[in-house]
């Protein structure tokens, strides 16, 4: 290589580095959005599965105080008792079950939807890449044989050249920042879907809460 084709060759392939990591971030910054919503679905199915347990808990201890309380009662008094209180838990433990299946299918559909739309981007972002580094290949070899045949023939038109490249150079960065715009857009968009997930996971998690909670209240009075 001449004085002149070392550095830009050196240039290129600063640029096709930087290029490369660009593409590496992206597609991991959509592996970890695809893990977060597995996280979470994980975590609602264990607070689900402790809210159940609670509901449970607090119907053993209602039958224990029933059956402690039973001998100084009427029998028909606890029989009445026990028949609401074996009513209520059921109706709990049914409408909690229900509830719970219905956001759990809405999530997963959700979930599913994702998965599917970042395969779509992940190839659209592998396929533009391609794209974008064939140009910038084609380009390098093509900015070498240039400046080889320029320098052999006249120094004076490198300068000519220089503008040229400076002018393909141009094209090819706007092409990558056309690239990168899109794919920030498209992430931002995933969060957008991560933060509408976490914010169902929470009303839901409300939901549950306030079922067993306003069961509760009416267990003691």
């Amino acid at each position: 290589m001449s004085q002149y084709t070392t550095p830009v060759s050196t240039m290129f392939e600063m640029q096709r580095t930087a290029l490369e990591g660009s593409h590496q971030a992206m597609k991991q910054g959509v592996t970890l959005q695809k893990s977060a919503g597995r996280m979470a679905l994980s975590g609602l199915k264990t607070s689900e599965s402790l809210q159940r347990q609670g509901v449970e808990a607090t119907r053993t201890a209602t039958e224990q105080y029933l059956d402690a309380v039973e001998p100084a009662m009427p029998d028909e008094t606890v029989a009445t008792l026990r028949e609401t209180t074996d009513e209520g838990f059921s109706q709990l433990t049914e409408v909690h079950a229900e509830t719970f299946d219905q956001f759990l299918h809405g999530f997963e559909q959700g979930l599913d939807d994702y998965d599917e739309f970042s395969a779509e981007y992940l190839d659209a972002l592998d396929e533009g890449f391609d794209q974008l580094a064939a140009s910038h290949e084609e380009l390098q070899e093509r900015t070498v044989e240039v400046i080889e045949e320029t320098e052999s023939r006249n120094e004076e038109y490198v300068e000519e050249f220089q503008d040229q490249l400076e002018g393909q150079m141009d094209r090819i960065e706007a092409f990558q920042d056309r690239l990168e715009d899109q794919s920030e857009r498209q992430l931002e968009q995933a969060e957008e879907f991560q933060d509408q997930l976490e914010s169902q996971v929470e009303e839901f998690q409300d939901q549950l809460e306030s079922q067993a909670e306003a069961f509760e209240d009416q267990v003691s009075a």
